[in-house]
This record gives C-alpha cells, sequence and structure tokens, in this order.
C-alpha cells in the first residue's frame, strides 16, 4: 500500500482492460460506484462468464495517482482506519458467501490486490426495479409488486437469521433477473460509520442513508435499536414508492402528519400492509420477515433469529444523491424524543396508581398505571388533542410506547415481574369517546352521545392477563380454555377485585382496573391514533380473535396485531372489565371521570372469541352483572 500526501484524484475507477487476480478477472465496464466501494462488470476469463465485481475503495481516505490502479491513501494517519474497515469489508464478503438464496447476489471469491480488496459476485442480467419504473413510466401493478415483494422477504428472513441487517433497501437495490425474480443486491450500507476530522472510520456516530427509505432508528443511528423491523419500514417504503413512483415520505414526517392516502386502486389489506411497515416506532412494525410472509399467507422457510448479541453492523455511503451522511448529533434533535427514547422514570409504589382492566368474554386482565404524583399533573392532555392529528386512510401503528419501570420485590415470582416489567405508559391527551364516524353502522345508541375526554397519563397492560399470571397470584385457575399463555376466563368482577388486591400486597403497588374512559382511549391508540374501527386496524382479522376466526376457543395473548400503542387484544379474544358502573353517556366534556357513583352492572369492553364482529369496536360497551363468571369474561 503507497502513501501520498498529495493526490489529484484523476484515477479514481479501475480503466477498461485491468487483469484482476493473477488474470483471472477482466474488468469490461463500471457499474455504479459508492462512498466506499466500486463496483464493475468483468469476464471471469477461465470459465467464460461474466460476473460482478466489487472493490473496496473508501474515496474519503484513498484514491489513485496513476492509471496502473494502485490505492494511495491520503495520510498516514489513515493507515489504522482503512485497515479496520478492509476488514470488515472482507467479513461481509465471508457472510455474504455464506448465504444460500435464490433471491440473494451470491459471492464467490474474496482477494486482495492493488493494496485493496475485491470480491466477486454473480453478474445479474436485468434491471432493478427503479430502472424498471424510469423506462416504463409507470408504477408497478399490484400484483408484480407483491411478487417481488414475497421474493424480497425470503432474502431478508435468510439474512436477518445470519444477523446481518442490509440498511438500505430500496428499488435501485432490488435486481428483476432474466427469470423475473427479485435479488436483493448492494448489502454495502452494512457498515456503520462515525466521522472523525472529516473521515469516516467504523463505529456508529454517523450512518448512511436513503432518504424516504430509513426508519427513526437508522436516521438518528442508534444501532442499538436496528434489527429486522429497520429492513422491514424500508420494505414497505419500497413499496409505497413502487406504487406512487414518488419518494416516500420521511419517518418523521409521518410520525407528525400521518402516511400520505395510498392510490385507491390498492386493495385495503396492500394499503394496511405498507402502513404496518412504515410505521416509525419499531415496535409497531412486524418484527421478523417470518411474521409478514404470515400476513401475506406465505409459507415461512428460514429458521428464526439467531441471538442478536453476536452482530456487527456494518454501512456505506452512496453518491446517489437520494443518499444521506448525517451526524447522529444534528439528527436527535429533529427525531421525536418520545417515540425514540425509552422513559427512563421510575415509580415508587406511593406515587403510581397501576391498573388492571379484565376481559368477559373469557376471563382476562388488562394491566394500568395511572400517573398520581403529587404536587404534579398526570400529563399534558391540554397540549395535544387527539381529534386534531391527520390521520390518514390507512391503518398505522406508531408510538414506540416504552414499558413501565416498576420496581417490584426480588420474592416476587418472575411471572408476576413480567407482568410488572409489560406495562405500556400511555400519555394522556383529549379524544372524542363513543361512536365517532370511524365505527360504522355497528354502533349502538349506549355509545352515544359522542363527548370530549381529556385523561391525565396512565400505564396499562401490554396482554391481557394469562392463566399463568392468574395462578401465581390466587393459586387456582378457573379458566374454562387451559393454557399458561391463554387468556384468564371465567371470572367475574370481584374475582378480579381480589387478584388486584392480591396482586398489590404481593407487588407493593396499587393496580386497579382501567376506567371505561381509560379502556377506550388506550384503545384507539391514545394520542397516537389513527383514527381506525377496531384495536390495531380497520380489518378485524389482522387484529381480533372472534365468533368468524376465533375457532370457538380463547387464543393465547398477543398472537394477532398491536396497536398503536403496542397493546394486544383489546379488540377481541376476551371481554374486558373496567372500573366503572355502567350508566348512560353525557355529551358535556369530562376530565377524567370515572363513570357513575353507583348502579348494578359493571362496564365490559373490547369481545371476545365469541363475538360477532360488530361486538369487538373499540367504542362499543358491554354490560353486565359484577358476580357474573362466564367463559367470555377475562382480565386485560
Amino acid at each position: 500500500m503507497q502513501i501520498k500526501a498529495q493526490f489529484d484524484g484523476a484515477f479514481n475507477l479501475l480503466p477498461v482492460g485491468t487483469c484482476l487476480h493473477n488474470g483471472q478477472y477482466r474488468i469490461i465496464r463500471h457499474l455504479a460506484s459508492g462512498g466506499f466501494g466500486n463496483t464493475y462488470e468483468a469476464v471471469d476469463v477461465a470459465l467464460e462468464r461474466r460476473v460482478a465485481i466489487k472493490e473496496f475503495y473508501p474515496k474519503s481516505l484513498c484514491g489513485r495517482t496513476t492509471s496502473a490502479g494502485d490505492v494511495t491513501l491520503l495520510s498516514t494517519e489513515h493507515v489504522e482506519m482503512f485497515t479496520q474497515l478492509r476488514a470488515k469489508f472482507r467479513k461481509e464478503a465471508v457472510r455474504l458467501s455464506q448465504l444460500n438464496n435464490h433471491y440473494i447476489v451470491r459471492v464467490h471469491t474474496y482477494f486482495e490486490e492493488l493494496g485493496t480488496a475485491f470480491y466477486v459476485m454473480d453478474y445479474l442480467q436485468g434491471e432493478s426495479l427503479s430502472a424498471r419504473m424510469k423506462r416504463t413510466g409507470r408504477p408497478l401493478t399490484e400484483a408484480e409488486a407483491l411478487k417481488y415483494t414475497s421474493q424480497v422477504l425470503e432474502a431478508l428472513a435468510e439474512v436477518h437469521a445470519q444477523n446481518i441487517w442490509h440498511l438500505d433497501l430500496k428499488p435501485a437495490n432490488i435486481m428483476v433477473n432474466e427469470r423475473d425474480e427479485a435479488v436483493l443486491i448492494d448489502f454495502g450500507a452494512s457498515k456503520q460509520l462515525q466521522s472523525i476530522d472529516g473521515y469516516t472510520i467504523s463505529t456508529s456516530q454517523n450512518v448512511a442513508y436513503t432518504q424516504g427509505y430509513a426508519p427513526l432508528e437508522l436516521v438518528s443511528g442508534d444501532m442499538n435499536k436496528f434489527g429486522p423491523w429497520t429492513d422491514l419500514y424500508s420494505l414497505g417504503a419500497t413499496l409505497y414508492a413502487l406504487f406512487t413512483m414518488t419518494t416516500p415520505p420521511t419517518a418523521a414526517t409521518i410520525m407528525d402528519d400521518g402516511l400520505p392516502a395510498l392510490p385507491t386502486s390498492l386493495s385495503a389489506s396492500t394499503q394496511e400492509l405498507i402502513a404496518w411497515l412504515m410505521q416509525p416506532a419499531k415496535s409497531g412494525r412486524p418484527q421478523s420477515a417470518q411474521e409478514v410472509q404470515t400476513q401475506l399467507h406465505l409459507p415461512p422457510s428460514v429458521p428464526a433469529l439467531l441471538p442478536i448479541a453476536d452482530v456487527e453492523v456494518v454501512v456505506e455511503d452512496s453518491d446517489n444523491d437520494e443518499h444521506k451522511e448525517i451526524t447522529l448529533s444534528s439528527q436527535r434533535e429533529e427525531a421525536k424524543e418520545e417515540i425514540i427514547s425509552p422513559v427512563a422514570q421510575k415509580a415508587s409504589s406511593s406515587s403510581w396508581g397501576l391498573l388492571l382492566g379484565f376481559a368477559v368474554v373469557i376471563a382476562v386482565i388488562t394491566g394500568v398505571a395511572v400517573n398520581k404524583c403529587s404536587g404534579g399533573k398526570g400529563g399534558s392532555a391540554e397540549e395535544t388533542t387527539v381529534d386534531s392529528i391527520v390521520r390518514p386512510t390507512v391503518d398505522t401503528v406508531i408510538a414506540d410506547t416504552p414499558v413501565a419501570t416498576l420496581d417490584v420485590p426480588e420474592n416476587c415470582p418472575e411471572v408476576i415481574k413480567q407482568l410488572v416489567a409489560n406495562m405500556v405508559r400511555v400519555e394522556g391527551g383529549i379524544f372524542t369517546m363513543g361512536a365517532t364516524p370511524e365505527q360504522g353502522s355497528d354502533v349502538e345508541d349506549n355509545e352515544k352521545p359522542t363527548h370530549k375526554v381529556t385523561l391525565s397519563d396512565f400505564y396499562i397492560g401490554k396482554y391481557e392477563v394469562t392463566q399463568a399470571e392468574w395462578k401465581a397470584v390466587m393459586g387456582k385457575n378457573p379458566s374454562h380454555f387451559k393454557g399458561d399463555n391463554f387468556p384468564v376466563e371465567n371470572v367475574n368482577w370481584s374475582d378480579c377485585e381480589e387478584f388486584i388486591r392480591k396482586l398489590n400486597e404481593l407487588t407493593g403497588k396499587n393496580f386497579r382496573l382501567p376506567t371505561e374512559a381509560e379502556w377506550e382511549y388506550a384503545a384507539r391508540g391514545g394520542r397516537h391514533s389513527y383514527g381506525v374501527k377496531y384495536a390495531g386496524g380497520s380489518d378485524i382479522d389482522n387484529v381480533a380473535w372472534h365468533a368468524d376466526n376465533g375457532n370457538n376457543t380463547t387464543h393465547p395473548v398477543g398472537t394477532k396485531r398491536a396497536n398503536e400503542l403496542g397493546l394486544y387484544d383489546m379488540s377481541g379474544n376476551v371481554w374486558e372489565w373496567c372500573q366503572d358502573w355502567y350508566g348512560s353517556y353525557s355529551s358535556s366534556s369530562q376530565t377524567n371521570p370515572a363513570g357513575p357513583s353507583s348502579g348494578s352492572e359493571r362496564v365490559l369492553r373490547g369481545g371476545g372469541w365469541s363475538n360477532v364482529v360488530g361486538g369487538c369496536h373499540v367504542s362499543h360497551r358491554g354490560r353486565t352483572l359484577l358476580i357474573t363468571p362466564t367463559t367470555i369474561l377475562g382480565c386485560a
């Protein structure tokens, strides 16, 4: 490796005709370049076939001073940087060579020459999806896009199983070969980069990303938050581009203004898929390629993810004018802190009220916590009105709401510690309670009149209370449909109150059932609500177990899609008890309403496995005597 202080930049590329690897490969033409590499078309002389060759070439650190092709570093200070990055380039080649999937470009050979490194890949005859749209001047059809999506999901499942994230998925990096198959290319974005003194090295302060295709965690450069969900966001953005022929809005824009309307020619299921994939909050997105394959009714064909502990993430910049490299410090000022940062606040047993909600179709408990800090308000409800949020026309989940960090005694059973850990913080706000327009024709008179409700912050359980949790507290399991991870059912309101009393003794906390208003606000998605009919979407089969898909039984908690706050089974599976006595609505605005002061029946919410779909929308109200134990009642 030569080092030269002066460089005029005249020979960045290897000239056509250059022979590499003892004459085995001959360069035919230059294909593309990015900030950290050049890609060439070449011929394998011995086998008489075309190949693609990627050259490690970090242009901020090096160049070529002559047509001979030897790489020259700009300064002796860059030797260590260059060496480290080249080692990562080699590791990238090794890991990609170990992938064996029909929809991933294959790596065959790695070698070092001319002071740098190269790896040899399949040469794909075809065009990228980006090039196809430019050539045809039209978006892809729904059938075309979904076919390619299924193939890309196969590739991502394989890649993610090896703890590799692509980090630059977009139409330009999906090639369509001569057999009309999608092939995922350009894994150069698999490096994390940092800038020091104007140059880029392998740490995590700077991240190269493509505008419109990068989720918040990639934009913010937080490598600890990268995962399958990061690439899946980009897959959703890719679909958006394929159908609209426009650059997708940024994740921050979607977070503030919602996802713009998609073409009305698309099916509702495809619109919902894109909205699901493009959640600004990673917890609202699918967590694996297999999960999306299941949604699309595709057979998952790749094993589950390996532990993430061994992951090494690597990313390459691109000269594409869509591609940006940006500092972490500047992006953190732009990203919404409440979305991408966990809540660090801890609560003592005296400062929080913890609410538990209980379901009715099969007894299931919902955990909730209300901020009752002395001397302060529970939230800033006056500052944000849920009804004022601009909502897209498709179902979306956007809140990366952190779970509670509530300490419990060390001697608590692990299952109870997990119950407490699964409490989700809900920011207070103002919303319209009752029969709002998106609830459609299923509404009943007791859901009227609509009225404004202001709520303070509170916590609510991520899942319905399970039978394992009930047994840990009560020492018995009254449920009809047995299973530790199934919701507890066949419990009445008084049973739930006894469960809460014992849970509070065990944990030293102050759990309670949610009020009816808290339940509906949480089910709607709180301040992040996108105004859909059911908790999590407008397609009930995606979010709820009900009479038409429940097979006459309850189901393990958390097996359907979560809502905007990451809460599961708020629609369907089992009814959920609320704290309130049942009563008629008033049209007047209310703050933290607790319902009537007395009555003969308690409120039930959410519908259950035996209910028709009309009983599962978020404003639907049920009621029953507080002593009623049935297999459709549960604790949530």
